[in-house]
């Protein structure tokens, strides 16, 4: 199996400490910062960006001067939204606002976290938040919420993006990508760079991505459309796969689901070594199979129920590795 969402709020702490912080105690530079709850608006010049530096405040609205890539923000909530886009500008824009429960903010030059949370004896709340940034292209994204929506546009860089209860939705993103979710949809498009996604209940979607790909579900449907992958791994207990795209000719693909069915939209010119299996469902193919356990020259484009067949695609030897497994489902290859 290729679940492994484990449970990010974990105890951790922020590098520095997050000591409480006194009425009008210097915050950066010497500025004066008050108490929770009041509004923050930070001044961005490195020199005041030297070493990180915690506040607290229930609204945070400022714009921060920040690494023009590779920086990292770290983004942490128990309910609420985060939403991130990036732009052209050595920047991060950030608006932040909880009802109740102070949002705690971490800067310096190449380095932004907000956590809202509150620790009670071991107990993690919070109340509703919500979290927008603009942040410089190619930033290192990391999001996580308990209960709430993740979405980040146009950030060029590495995302990494976990909730429990809420949706996960990924577009232009560059480098490896981990999209988690247990019980909400999960989406990523337009990703440069290898992809992990997962998803209990939910439904996984994927379109144009460029890079190696893992997906898994225990109950919603994969689909992935438009990939330029080497390898594709997807796994699901109950849901159906659908996968429409090119096969390279060096690369491993195989896509299981226990009872769900299998469908693939390849090119006719496909060169693969094929194995397909089916303890209960059916097997149809554009593509001739050689369902002959003798390995004449009979080859039939529909073999019905209960089949392990092992063929080839395409004239000549060489080509990718093609497995599809399914138990109860069918399985279905069509050529484009």
């Amino acid at each position: 199996m290729l679940l492994r969402i484990l449970p990010w709020w974990l105890p951790w702490t922020i590098a520095g400490g997050l000591a409480d912080t006194p009425a009008e105690a210097p915050g950066p530079a010497g500025m004066a910062v008050g108490r929770p709850g009041a509004c923050v608006a930070w001044p961005a010049t490195r020199r005041q960006m030297a070493h990180a530096k915690v506040v607290e405040a229930k609204t945070i609205d400022t714009t921060i001067t920040f690494v023009a890539s590779g920086g990292v923000v770290d983004l942490r909530l128990v309910s609420g939204e985060i939403t991130v886009t990036g732009w052209d500008r050595p920047e991060v824009k950030i608006h932040a606002e909880s009802e109740d429960i102070p949002i705690r903010f971490e800067a310096s030059a190449n380095r932004v976290s907000l956590e809202s949370r509150e620790v009670n004896r071991g107990e993690y709340r919070g109340e509703d938040v919500s979290f927008n940034l603009m942040v410089p292209q190619g930033t290192h994204v990391l999001m996580h919420s308990i209960s709430g929506d993740l979405t980040a546009r146009g950030v060029k860089g590495e995302v990494e993006a976990r909730t429990t209860s809420g949706t996960v939705q990924v577009q232009d993103a560059g480098g490896p990508t981990v999209l988690e979710s247990v019980s909400g949809d999960v989406t990523a498009r337009s990703i440069s760079g290898p992809v992990r996604m997962q998803s209990i209940s939910g439904t996984v979607e994927l379109t144009g991505v460029t890079g190696d790909v893992e997906v898994s579900t225990v109950s919603g449907d994969i689909s992935i459309q438009d990939t330029h992958s080497k390898i594709v791994r997807t796994e699901s207990v109950s849901g159906d796969l659908s996968y429409r795209g090119p096969i390279d000719p060096t690369g491993n693909y195989n896509f299981r689901s226990h009872s769900g069915d299998v469908t693939l939209h390849i090119p006719a010119a496909t060169q693969a070594s094929v194995s397909l299996e089916t303890f209960s469902g059916s097997v149809q193919s554009d593509f001739p199979l050689n369902v002959n356990a003798g390995g004449d020259d009979e080859y039939h484009h529909h073999a019905h129920f209960g089949h392990h067949i092992d063929t080839k695609f395409g004239a000549g030897g060489g080509g990718a590795e093609l497995r599809v497994e399914t138990f109860s489902g069918d399985i279905s290859i069509d050529r484009t």
